[in-house]
């Protein structure tokens, strides 16, 4: 990172020195042919980087995502989105609600990802007597009960009640439980109405959760992700482990991620107007469960169900669930252009900008003039990826204008070349 910042800080010196220069790129080539060539070179250049280069596990770590994609998700994310559907009810296993089933003292948060049995079973069923005639039309429990609560694997009566609580309830409305590769301990007890569900995030190298995995294999069987259960029903997937994904089908799973304020008094409020959050000390006062999607997980620091996200906060396994179905639902899945559309695109959008401030601008410095016409195109090409995200289209900001930069900066280099020799020819030519 460090030879990075070094380049680009080498990089602004150049672009500044070259805007020095006396010589005017414009009137050389012409203010259509300026801005044509400019454009067409601009939109090959991206062609390439995205038709070869972005599938680069270090291309995409160190420049798609955290100079493009990064920030315009977290732009994207300050925008309250009005939509009410589908409607979600987070309910979580805080600290507070904790303190007061006397497991987490005062001064120090739980060591330890492990909710009593008994707790769980006790609050579906405060849960499902605040449901009585309003059933949801989901209940995810966001635990992974791999293991039974006695250390040497035996089913406690803990345990059974639990058990006895998710069957019992699964007849009135469709309850999940997560899993993975390995069998849950309750998987033999369990009714078959009581689904097993994948919750898995998807973590890149830098440890950022941007999306999610659509599904997870299980003795050669696939399951699907909730958010892809939820939205489109069970597609059909394949098992391949060894199954490498390029860049368009990582971005199939990305998140669109919304804010989480908290308020003054303790609650938590989404930027997605569809998701209810509450702490499962506030049960009892909750309502509007009809057709909602419930999804009840742990949130405190000791409880390893912690993820770090692309618009810099951290937060529960569950809450990051309750955007990424929000995200599967309002647009099922985030898209990129065709690369000749992408191309097209580039190509049209740079030159015309570029063409029309020029033509526009009553500025006749150079280096000023060539800076106006980045900064047109950087706050256009911004606003055309921030509003691409709201119809499901990633369109790359940053990159194009990259190296739109880049092709500036040699231009100008051209030309000061050309001048300084033409200078020296007409010395030469007078003293000859």
């Amino acid at each position: 990172m460090k030879a990075l910042r070094k380049f680009y800080l080498e990089l602004v010196k150049l672009v500044i020195a070259i805007s020095k220069n006396k010589s005017d790129l414009v009137q050389k080539y012409g203010k259509f042919k300026f801005s044509l060539i400019l454009g067409l070179a601009s939109a090959f250049c991206f062609f390439i980087f995205n038709t070869f280069l972005s599938n680069n596990e270090f291309v995409r770590k160190n420049f798609i995502d955290t100079a493009d994609y990064d920030i315009a998700i977290k732009t994207h994310s300050f925008i309250k989105s009005s939509d009410k559907t589908p409607k979600i009810i987070v309910v979580l296993i805080d600290e507070t609600y904790l303190k007061k089933k006397n497991l987490s003292k005062a001064d120090e948060p739980l060591a330890a990802n492990f909710t009593p049995r008994d707790l769980l079973a006790s609050l579906l069923d405060e849960l499902d007597a605040r449901t009585k005639d309003q059933e949801p039309k989901a209940v995810l429990l966001d635990y992974y009960l791999a293991y039974p609560s006695d250390i040497k694997g035996k089913v406690t009566d803990d345990d059974r009640l639990l058990i006895n609580a998710l069957n019992k309830y699964s007849q009135r409305y469709k309850i999940y439980l997560p899993t993975q590769k390995n069998e849950l301990f309750l998987e033999p007890y369990l009714d078959k109405n009581i689904t097993l569900i994948s919750t898995t995030m998807h973590v890149n190298s830098d440890n950022i959760t941007r999306g999610y995995a659509k599904f997870t294999c299980k003795n050669n069987n696939s399951i699907p992700h909730i958010a892809v259960a939820l939205s489109s029903g069970y597609e059909s997937f394949y098992c391949d482990d060894n199954k490498s994904y390029d860049f368009s089908q990582l971005l199939s799973t990305r998140v669109l991620y919304k804010r989480i304020t908290k308020l003054k008094n303790g609650s938590l409020k989404s930027n997605y107007e569809n998701i209810s959050i509450y702490s499962a000390d506030k049960l009892a006062t909750i309502s509007g469960f009809k057709d909602a999607i419930v999804l009840i997980g742990s949130d405190y620091k000791g409880s390893g169900d912690i993820y770090q996200t692309a618009i810099d906060d951290t937060r529960s396994g569950v809450l990051a669930l309750s955007d990424t179905i929000t995200t599967a639902f309002k647009i099922k899945e985030l898209k990129q252009l065709e690369p000749i559309y992408s191309f097209i695109l580039y190509f049209f959008m740079l030159s015309s900008i570029t063409f029309l401030t020029l033509k526009l601008s009553p500025i006749k410095s150079q280096g000023v003039r060539l800076t106006l016409v980045t900064t047109v195109n950087f706050v256009i090409f911004f606003t055309i990826s921030f509003f691409g995200l709201f119809w499901g289209y990633y369109i790359p900001w940053a990159l194009p204008l990259l190296s739109f930069k880049g092709l500036e900066i040699i231009f100008a280099i051209s030309s000061y070349k050309f001048r300084h020799q033409k200078h020296h020819k007409a010395r030469r030519t007078k003293w000859s």
